[in-house]
C-alpha cells in the first residue's frame, strides 16, 4: 500500500509540473500577442538590412552641408532616389540609391511599382535618417527594357512607428540584358 501512495504522489507531481509548463507556455504566447498588438502588429517597422549609415561616398562636403542646412517644415519630408536606376540584367542588383536624408523628421520605407501593370517590383524595409541603400535587387525578374515606375516613400513616425504620410517619385528602371 505504501508503494501505491508514492506512485500517486509521483504522478500528481508530474501533473503539476506539466500544468505549470502549460501555464508558462500559455502566458508566453499571450504575452507575445499582446506585444504584437501594442507594436502595431503587421505595421511594425523593421529596418532594412541593406541600409547603410552615412551619406553616399560621392557627395561633396558642400552637398552634405547643404542637406544639413535645409529646413524641412513640420509634416514634410525629403525623398531621394536615382531617377534612372540601371540593372545589368533582371537578376542583378541595380543602383537604386535610396536615401533618407539627415534632416527628415521621419523614418521611411519605399515601394516601387510598374506604372503600366501596377505590379510591385521592389519593397524596402525601414530606413532611419542618415541611412541609404546603394544597390538592391528587384523582387521581380524583368526582361531587357525600360520600365516607367513610381517609387512611393512612406514616412513613419520614429516614436510611434505609425505611418504618417507618403510622397512619390517617377523613375525609369533600365534593364540592359
Amino acid at each position: 500500500m505504501e508503494r501505491q501512495g508514492r506512485g500517486k504522489k509521483k504522478s500528481s507531481r508530474k501533473a503539476i509540473i506539466v500544468l505549470v509548463i502549460a501555464l508558462i507556455a500559455l502566458g508566453t504566447v499571450t504575452g507575445y500577442f499582446i506585444w504584437q498588438n501594442a507594436a502595431g502588429g503587421h505595421s511594425r517597422f523593421e529596418l532594412d538590412e541593406l541600409a547603410r549609415d552615412g551619406f553616399f561616398k560621392d557627395k561633396s562636403p558642400e552637398d552634405i552641408e547643404a542637406l544639413l542646412n535645409q529646413v524641412v517644415s513640420e509634416g514634410m519630408f525629403n525623398i531621394s532616389i536615382n531617377s534612372n536606376p540601371v540593372f545589368e540584367d533582371g537578376k542583378s542588383e541595380g543602383n537604386l540609391r535610396i536615401e533618407n536624408v539627415p534632416n527628415n523628421p521621419y523614418y521611411m520605407t519605399v515601394v516601387i511599382t510598374q506604372d503600366d501593370t501596377g505590379e510591385k517590383i521592389y519593397q524596402s524595409k525601414g530606413l532611419k535618417q542618415e541611412q541609404y541603400i546603394e544597390n538592391a535587387k528587384l523582387s521581380v525578374e524583368l526582361p531587357k527594357g525600360e520600365y516607367p515606375c513610381t517609387a512611393v516613400f512612406t514616412a513613419v513616425d520614429p516614436d510611434t512607428l505609425k505611418e504618417v504620410g507618403t510622397a512619390a517619385a517617377q523613375i525609369t528602371i533600365h534593364v540592359l540584358n
